[in-house]
């Protein structure tokens, strides 16, 4: 960034993101004026004992409930990109209608409401680009290979940066507050429940 000319900036980042931003305000305080993060920010780590559990919001309880709902239904993405990830990435780059069945099964997954369709949700031509990203570049393997490195360790845990960082916990997301300020210097945090609003591509209700 200091090479672009940026010596005070923010970061932002969803997903793997999430874990990427914070670290760059950790290694240039003196640059990043503040972190915004979306995703699975504050999954608890371990097994929580019946107190514990017992003091969750209805909310929080609902968050933690997804996690092991996602361990046995949409798991097996991760499990073979993480393990083969060459082999799938054949696959993907030879078909363009391959790519277009994997990703759109992510859509369909994530978007709110699940009963909707993906391109009614996100719009035909948001959902097309983010298939082109892929096809166009041939990065359907290399792309997974973040989830084939992720099998090494990320070391200890971190303390938090002190840089201000805002959250926001989409309804289909696992983010508890509470387990992410070890880490993080949250000053804003957002969770988006399941309240109908008008999507711009469709009259279906979405968070």
């Amino acid at each position: 960034m200091s090479r672009l000319g940026y010596h005070r900036y923010g970061v932002q980042g969803g997903d793997i993101g999430a874990d990427v931003s914070p670290e760059v305000a950790r290694i240039a305080r003196d640059a990043v004026i503040g972190v915004h993060l979306n995703g699975n920010v504050g999954v608890p780590l371990h097994e929580l004992d019946e107190a514990e559990r017992a003091s969750l919001s209805p909310l929080e309880r609902d968050r933690l409930n997804r996690v092991p709902r996602f361990m046995s239904e949409e798991f097996g993405y991760i499990s073979i990109q993480s393990t083969r990830p060459a082999t799938l990435g054949a696959a993907l780059a030879d078909s363009p209608v391959g790519q277009l069945a994997w990703i759109v099964d992510k859509f369909r997954e994530w978007t709110h409401p699940r009963e909707a369709l993906p391109h009614d949700v996100v719009g035909i031509d948001r959902l097309l680009t983010n298939v082109m990203l892929y096809w166009l570049t041939d990065t359907a393997s290399s792309s997974a290979y973040v989830g084939y490195m992720q099998e090494s360790s990320w070391g200890a845990a971190k303390s938090a940066s002190g840089i201000p960082t805002a959250v926001i916990v989409f309804a289909h997301d696992v983010g508890i507050r509470r387990y992410a300020e070890p880490e993080h210097a949250v000053t804003r945090w957002t969770d988006v429940r399941t309240e109908a609003v008008t999507s711009p591509h469709s009259k279906s209700p979405r968070p």
